[in-house]
């Protein structure tokens, strides 16, 4: 009874710490962005797991050891500080209301029946991490923080309003490309993966217009999923800090804060993209996300005059090096073929806002628009929305509306001007258009099904007369020896029979492993693993042309019930998946 007392109350205080830990770290936070980070507990950063431990594991230990009074009073505390921290209030309400703001106001963009213009005007588009546009005004601050983009003259938006709910990265990435947020269905972990690739974002339009896309990230891309948007959206190359250390693997001097890899490097990678893409007069675009000013473990880079750590100098460190990206940009013999769009991807959490001495009564974040093919801009109140269709319109397009976001191009008023405070409230409740969306996807359900990626790990060998072999799918996990979700879809344009080598590796299972082969939902063959044998396995299976539908191809692997796994009882890893085409 005793130990049973111990952990009640440890629970409870553990519960507590750990909202107080949450809170300082990340400022307050919804439930469904806890839970997509619980949801993928394997892959948190080590020094997060040891941050954890020290502020939260260990206080609440030592805590549940005092007297039963203190320890009841502790308790309810600790009560209070999830229910404020986590708005659990909001949160329960919120479960059993629906809101009609998607059907009212969602505008949902067909790219077979957009005008492109005739200028194919290239894109790039870089995500500073927590980047303020008051940063640039010694009226906040005690020096300008970046005085090289305060010297830019350049288009820029004033009447910025946070949504709550837009107020870390992943969010920030959907709503400024897309016009929408992820709508998680807490009873269907299948959600935490989903991305309405039915919807357009900016993306999936440049790619209907012959664009090819890029996605960088400094940091994890299988944190919050965001390699999954990346995969149902259309971007043809992404990379991540996996990538960025298979590629560099003795070079330690890509990596900057515990978060990723160093802004320098990353900025190096996009200077190559840019002139590679030039060299062949290949449209493109470049979605960039910085990490060196990231929380309390911002970094101060090596390629930057300034060798004294703040978070203030970090600051400046990203205005350098954003100085000499963009200066590389404007002497670049194609800079007039590309647009720039420098924006933060949300504002600074919570006790970052002691950089401001005086602090603003309506902060922004950055955001500045070189070589817009526009710039006759309106007075708005606009949310991070907004910025999908204003970019699209500084690329040359013509897009009022994009999603939930409306032009700052345009007069027509944005969704915060229409709604106000309560947008946040109705984005937040439940969509029957999102819930339509969901059941109606093509992907059937993705339990029970083997994931296989693509990138790096799929060769394709062709006859020169097939012109274009085009793979799409939800990357989730490179690592050999983990188990994917999902399902793998290829488009041809003249469909061939198609021989597949599949290599995989069998590591610590109990049994032997059966996967039925599923394509267009009819079951073309067998796999099974033998579980004697720990290394590569290879098999061969076939595809006729027949087994196409509309020139798609669906392949599904079934029946994979070592889903959850553990040491002892793990699945199959495919190091290789080659298609042959005959």
């Amino acid at each position: 009874m005793k130990y049973l007392s111990f952990t009640f109350y440890f629970i409870l205080i553990c519960l507590g710490c750990a909202s107080i830990w949450v809170y300082t770290c990340f400022g307050d936070i919804s439930v469904q962005q806890m839970i997509i980070n619980l949801a993928q507990i394997n892959d948190v950063m080590p020094h997060i797991v040891i941050n954890f431990a020290l502020w939260v594991i260990l206080p609440s230990f030592i805590l549940s050891l005092l007297p039963s009074k203190i320890k009841n009073i502790l308790s309810v505390l600790s009560v209070a500080a999830v229910v404020y921290v986590f708005n659990l209030i909001s949160f329960i309400t919120n479960q059993n209301v629906y809101s009609s703001l998607f059907e009212d106001d969602f505008v949902r963009i067909d790219t077979q029946k957009i005008k492109f213009p005739l200028k194919k005007q290239n894109l790039i588009v870089i995500y500073v991490e927590s980047l303020e546009k008051q940063y640039r005004n010694d009226k906040y601050v005690n020096e300008i923080l970046t005085p090289y983009l305060q010297k830019q003259k350049a288009l820029s938006f004033d009447g910025f309003y946070q949504l709550p709910s837009i107020k870390y990265t992943l969010a920030g990435l959907l709503a400024s490309q897309c016009g929408f947020k992820e709508n998680y269905n807490l009873d269907n972990m299948d959600s935490f993966y989903f991305f309405f690739p039915q919807l357009s974002c900016i993306s999936d339009i440049l790619a209907a217009n012959g664009y090819k896309n890029f996605f960088y990230k400094s940091s994890d891309l299988k944190f919050a999923n965001t390699i999954f948007f990346t995969q149902q959206h259309n971007f043809h190359v992404t990379k991540g800090l996996d990538a960025w250390k298979k590629e560099n693997p003795n070079n330690s001097l890509i990596f900057g804060n515990s978060w990723g890899i160093r802004d320098s490097f990353l900025y190096e990678q996009i200077k190559k993209t840019i002139v590679k893409m030039q060299q062949i007069n290949q449209p493109f675009s470049i979605f960039a996300v910085t990490v060196n000013t990231h929380g309390e473990e911002n970094y101060i880079d090596p390629n930057c005059p300034i060798n004294k750590f703040s978070l203030q100098n970090s600051i400046k460190c990203a205005d350098f090096l954003l100085q000499d990206f963009i200066e590389w940009c404007k002497n670049q013999p194609f800079y007039n073929n590309m647009t720039l769009v420098i924006i933060g991807d949300h504002l600074a959490h919570g006790q970052k806002n002691h950089i401001y001495i005086n602090a603003p009564k309506q902060r922004s974040i950055e955001n500045i628009f070189l070589n817009s093919q526009r710039q006759d801009k309106k007075k708005h109140q606009w949310t991070t929305f907004d910025l999908a269709p204003t970019i699209m319109e500084a690329l040359g397009y013509n897009m009022p509306s994009l999603g939930l976001g409306r032009s700052l191009f345009n007069t027509k008023q944005t969704l915060f001007e229409k709604y106000g405070s309560k947008l946040d409230t109705m984005i937040e409740q439940n969509s029957r258009f999102l819930d339509n969306l969901r059941q109606n996807v093509t992907l059937q359900k993705l339990k029970n099904k083997l994931y296989l990626p693509i990138n790096d790990n799929i060769l394709f060998q062709k006859p020169d007369e097939l012109k274009s072999l085009i793979p799409y799918s939800d990357l989730a996990d490179f690592s050999l020896g983990r188990l994917w979700l999902r399902q793998l879809n290829l488009k041809m344009d003249h469909p061939q029979n198609i021989n597949l080598v599949f290599e995989a590796a069998t590591l610590y299972s109990l049994m032997d492993r059966t996967f039925l082969v599923l394509a267009n939902g009819k079951k073309i063959g067998e796999i099974t693993f033998n579980h004697k044998i720990i290394g590569n396995q290879s098999f061969d299976l076939n595809l006729n042309q027949e087994d196409f539908q509309n020139n798609l191809l669906s392949l599904e692997f079934v029946n994979n019930d070592s889903h959850h796994w553990s040491l002892m009882r793990q699945g199959i890893g495919f190091s290789k998946i080659q298609f042959i085409i005959k």
